[in-house]
This record gives structure tokens, C-alpha cells and sequence, in this order.
């Protein structure tokens, strides 16, 4: 570390006593503190032992007559003592082990005392001083005839001890720069003083000294740098404040691809001559916060299995979904943008539902990319690509786990087997007109679905969703009247794209917990989806009892792209491309959607989409 001020001058400025002594519990150091704790001059005290003036009543401690002292520290022991003048003090004792130091060439310790009974010391010294003044005077000139003399030696003393000031100074740097914490100091504009230690070059890369503290950390966060610039501003201009203006800070620097984690404390300093200061702590928290994301991948994949395990065929059809959208993301980065945004929001979300983390976290950073700046078609399908990859990875662990997720297709090879028998079987007694007949009806009731098989993956990712978001919900109510439906693929692709849908409802509508009950309203918001049929239409209906859409809000907007009511981006909305996926995938199936306010309470989403004829 560079420093120009002694510690041992600093020593010799506080009101504590502090001595330094060696192997035989000499006193070769002693501040002015001790030297009035101890009533003598320190010079004197310097040339005895601790004990030779302090008489302590308990000796049973590590500083005791005739014992060693041992490396063991003993922090803030409360202790009794009789000073040269017979009179019962309590001191607050700290020891440190210095161990053996190089310019005094012998193990020696740090001893720090607290006179705690200084504060009713100088009350009855107040007391007396009223009874009896002449005495006041005396003492007042005994304490001035002291400091006098101190005042007389402190210039041979200093001069003395300035090479064993040099030596402590490198020995306290050297273990300051032990601890493997960064500390850098820096003023009022965020620039870095020289004042820094060794580890702050690892963590950030380059020497803090003379660089912008903004810049030196590196955010990779959108508007992170220009946020950290405005609290730097705020923190010193003194509205708030200093220990309630830190809470507003930045707590750590993430970055994925290197990676790195990074905690951040930032603490007041002394004004100096060029302003306000403070100083930041920087801790590297990397290798803890992998072990971190390696523990929650592995619980990831057993929520994933979990899920695939209660629906083999439902979490399959999710996999081909998203395959299908990495191909059409990647086909369209040379030609629509709008189209690419779209697609990857939808694939962030199905991610986030099939408990694959670490794919939606991948795919909200290329978000975060693509609205930044202009991306080349060719980077943006490079790192589809990467992500991709990645997402086979996760389904080929989820298969080694499980014995592969393709067994759904060996299934309903064995259900078409068995329909082949059961038709043989009909032959036998019926005519092959009515077992055609039987046949058909078997086939249209296995072919179709309800809406309670076709939203399973939601029902059971609203409550993660939701907890993320510092929210509660009930389990999701599915009213679909009995009515089975036929699934093309753009139904299909419409019913994964619902995601933005309950996604916005949690986000948007649902309060926080707090929120609603001061609302009179249960503290655990509900979604639900309905299901009705008007001719060859089926009509669904998405409906929550939040707060819903702003008064005055064209609804309309909601589905335009690049359309939010959120200001800020987050993980899951704010980009104004969910809803406008949802409404690309009714306009592909053929339906048309309608959003509005719930005449109860809440937002409401309506899609009208003709029924797929049987297949």
C-alpha cells in the first residue's frame, strides 16, 4: 500500500493506551495514553515492565508476572488494576501477536487499554474541583508541568524512533495486503487516489490510481455506469446521510462471461484537502458464487426432471418448441429484427418455465445486447447458437438422468399397436363398417385435448414465477366446460407463447402480498383460464384480480411491439415484445385477441381462434 502517514505517530494521538512490548514483557513502546494511565512519564515507563505499573487483581491472564506471553489474541478483557497512586481503575485489555519483527528482531505484542473508569474519573474530579479549588489548581498545574515535559522529549523521541516508524509502517502494509480485500480510496468526483492495496490491481484488472471509479469497475448491466455516476453525485452532496446514502449503493459487480463476482462496501473517510472522501472495500466472491450457480443448476435439473416426470409427452413437446424457435431466431437475424426480439423473448420465458435457468439467463443477456446496440445478423446467430448448444446440453443431462425424453414416441407407437388389436379384435363380432365407426370415436377422444393437459407446465411454474417476484399466488384455475379440442401446430405454437401472458399478469397485475391486503383483497393473487366454444371458435380467456391496465391506457398498445407500462427492464417484462409474440402466434392460428380491464377487477385477455379441423 502507498501511505505517507506513520502509524505510530497516529499511535501517539490517541487518547487509549497502547504499548508495544518484546519477549520479556518490556515496554518498548508506549503512547502518551498509557503513560497517563500509568501517572508516570513515558519515558519511564519505557524502561519497565507493564506490571511495574499497573497492578492488575486478576493474574491469571496471558500478561500474568511470571508466565509467557502467547500468540493467542485476547480481545477487550475487561480488567481491575490499582495506578502508582493505589486508586481502583477498569481497563478494557486487547492483545495482538506481532510475531517476530525485522527491526526489532524479536517476537513482540500489541497491548491496547481503555480506561473505562475515565468518564467517572473526571466527575468526581468535577465534584472536587467545586469543593475545593485550590486542589483543581494543583492538579491543572501537575497535568500542565507534565505535558510541558513530554511536550520537551516528544522531539528527541520522535526523531528516535523515525527508522522503527518506517519498518512498523511496512510491517502493518504488509498486513493489510494479508486480508485479500481491494481498498481504494477516492474524492468527491469518483477519482482514485494512490492510496490503494496490491489486490485491487487483480480484481479490477489495471491500477486503480488516478482512474474514474465508475469506469474501473466495468458494469455490464445496461445504464449501470451512468446509475453508479448519479449515486456518486448523491452520495456527496450530503441529502441523506452517509451510512443511510451506502444502502442506495451497488452491492456487487457480476459479470457472466468472464466470470466474476464481485462484492462492493463502500465506507466514510476524513475530508481533505481536496474535498469529501471515502473509500471502497472490494471483495472477490467468484469461486462462492460459482459453487452457488452449480448447486442451483443441479437443483434446476431436479425441478426439471420433476416436471418432464409428471408429463413426458407435454415437457417433449416444449423441447421441439423451443428447437423450433432457436431455428426460426436464427433464419430471421439477416431479415426481422422485430421478429428475432419476439422469438427470443418466447424462448426466454418457455426456459425459465422447463426449469432451465441457465438458458434464460443466456438469452436475457442477448436481450440486453440486442437493445443496447445494433448487432450484426452474423453475431446475433453466433450466439444463438452458443445458447442453443447449451440447451442441448441441459436436455441431454435431463435425458442421461431420466433414460432419455424421446420414450413419449415409443408410447404412442404401443398406442397405435393396440388400436391395430382392438380393430382386429371388433372384426370378429361386428361388421367392419361399425368397427370403423367404434374406431373413429376412439380416435377422435385420444387425438384431443383439454385445456387442463395443454397449461400443466404453467400451472406448475406460476407459484417459481411468482416467488422470484416477491409474490403470491393460488394454484391456477383451469375452467374449460368439458370441451376437448384438436392441437395443430399453430394452436400449438399459441398455447407456449401464453407464458408472456402469465408472465405480465404476475408482473404487472397481481400486487405484492402487502400491497393487497392493505387493498382489502387476499393476499394471494389468482390467474385463471377459461375455455368456451361458439360454433368453430374457441374462445379463451386469461383473467387475474390485480390491479389492471393503467385508467386511460389504450389496451391495444399492449400488443404492439417495443409497447411496455413498465419503465424498466427486468427478467421477465419491459421489453414490449411478449405480448406482441402473442399476438403474432393468434394472427398465425388465425384468431384475433382482445385486452381489457376485468369489470370486477383486474385485466382480462380474450382470444377468439377458429378450432383445427380433425387431423
Amino acid at each position: 500500500m502507498v501511505a505517507k502517514l506513520s502509524q505510530f505517530s497516529l499511535l501517539d494521538l490517541i487518547f487509549d493506551g497502547v504499548a508495544i512490548c518484546d519477549e520479556h514483557k518490556k515496554v518498548i513502546y508506549c503512547n502518551p495514553g498509557l503513560a497517563m494511565m500509568a501517572q508516570v512519564g513515558p519515558g519511564r515507563l519505557c524502561r519497565g515492565k507493564l506490571y511495574d505499573f499497573f497492578l492488575f487483581k486478576d493474574p491469571s491472564f496471558c500478561l500474568m508476572p511470571e508466565g509467557r506471553l502467547t500468540q493467542a489474541p485476547m480481545i477487550n478483557q475487561e480488567l481491575q488494576f490499582k495506578d502508582q497512586q493505589g486508586q481502583e481503575n477498569t481497563a478494557l485489555v486487547s492483545i495482538c501477536y506481532l510475531g517476530e519483527v525485522a527491526w526489532g528482531g524479536k517476537d513482540q505484542w500489541l497491548v491496547y487499554m481503555r480506561d473505562m473508569t475515565l468518564e467517572l474519573k473526571l466527575h468526581e474530579k468535577y465534584r472536587k474541583k467545586l469543593e475545593d479549588n485550590k486542589i483543581m489548581i494543583e492538579q491543572l498545574k501537575e497535568a500542565r508541568s507534565r505535558l510541558e515535559e513530554y511536550n520537551i522529549k516528544l522531539e528527541d523521541t520522535v526523531q528516535k524512533r523515525t527508522s522503527e516508524l518506517r519498518e512498523a509502517n511496512s510491517f502493518l502494509n504488509a498486513m493489510i495486503e494479508g486480508l485479500g480485500q481491494g481498498l481504494v480510496a477516492f474524492n468527491e468526483k469518483g477519482l482514485c487516489y494512490p492510496l490503494y492495496t496490491k489486490v485491487c490491481e487483480e480484481i479490477f484488472g489495471v491500477s486503480p490510481s488516478g482512474r474514474v471509479l465508475g469506469e474501473l469497475m466495468n458494469f455490464k448491466q445496461e445504464g449501470a455506469k451512468q446509475e453508479f455516476s448519479n449515486w456518486l453525485a448523491f452520495l456527496f452532496e450530503g441529502i441523506l446521510p452517509f451510512e443511510h446514502a451506502v444502502e442506495l449503493a451497488p452491492k456487487n459487480i457480476v459479470d457472466e462471461e468472464v466470470p466474476r463476482y464481485i462484492d462492493l462496501e463502500f465506507h466514510k473517510m476524513e475530508e481533505g484537502q481536496d474535498g469529501k472522501r471515502a473509500f471502497l472495500v472490494a471483495t472477490d466472491r467468484t469461486q462462492e458464487w460459482l459453487k452457488q450457480k452449480e448447486i442451483e443448476e443441479k437443483n434446476n435439473l431436479v425441478r426439471a426432471a420433476s416436471l418432464m416426470l409428471k408429463d413426458r409427452i407435454l415437457y417433449a413437446n416444449s423441447l421441439d418448441e423451443m428447437r423450433r424457435l432457436f431455428s426460426s431466431a436464427k433464419e430471421n437475424a439477416p431479415k426481422d429484427v422485430s421478429k428475432i426480439k419476439r422469438d427470443i423473448h418466447t424462448l426466454k420465458g418457455l426456459a425459465g418455465m422447463i426449469c432451465f435457468a441457465q438458458v434464460s439467463q443466456n438469452l436475457h443477456h442477448l436481450e440486453d445486447q440486442i437493445y443496447a446496440a445494433a448487432m450484426p445478423a452474423s453475431e446475433i446467430t453466433r450466439q444463438l447458437e452458443k445458447i442453443e448448444a447449451l440447451f442441448e446440453e441441459k436436455t441431454h443431462e435431463l435425458e442421461e438422468l431420466l433414460g432419455g425424453i424421446g420414450q413419449e414416441k415409443e408410447e404412442l407407437a404401443e398406442l397405435k399397436i393396440g388400436k391395430k388389436n382392438l380393430k382386429d379384435l371388433l372384426l370378429h363380432y361386428i361388421s367392419a363398417e361399425d368397427a370403423q365407426r367404434v374406431m373413429d370415436g376412439i380416435n377422435q377422444y385420444s387425438l384431443k385435448k383439454d385445456l387442463t393437459q395443454v397449461t400443466s407446465l404453467y400451472a406448475k411454474s406460476l407459484f417459481s414465477i411468482a416467488e422470484k417476484m416477491g409474490k403470491q399466488v393460488h394454484p391456477l384455475k383451469v375452467i374449460d366446460h368439458g370441451i376437448r379440442f384438436y392441437v395443430s401446430d399453430a394452436l400449438n405454437s399459441f398455447f407456449y407463447s401464453l407464458i408472456h401472458i402469465f408472465r405480465n399478469c404476475l408482473d404487472h397485475g397481481i400486487e405484492s402480498p402487502e400491497k393487497r391486503m392493505e387493498k382489502g383483497k387476499d393476499k394471494k393473487g389468482q390467474i385463471s383460464i377459461s375455455l368456451e366454444q361458439e360454433g368453430q371458435d374457441l374462445i379463451f380467456q386469461i383473467n387475474d384480480d390485480g390491479q389492471g391496465f393503467p385508467h386511460g391506457y389504450d389496451t391495444e398498445q399492449c400488443f404492439t411491439e417495443g409497447k411496455s407500462t413498465r419503465k424498466e427492464v427486468s427478467e421477465f417484462s419491459g421489453r414490449g415484445s411478449g405480448l406482441a409474440a402473442v399476438r403474432e402466434a393468434v394472427l398465425q392460428a388465425g384468431g384475433h385477441v382482445l385486452a381489457k380491464n376485468r369489470p370486477g377487477g383486474g385485466a382480462q385477455f380474450i382470444f377468439r381462434i377458429p378450432a383445427p379441423p380433425a387431423p
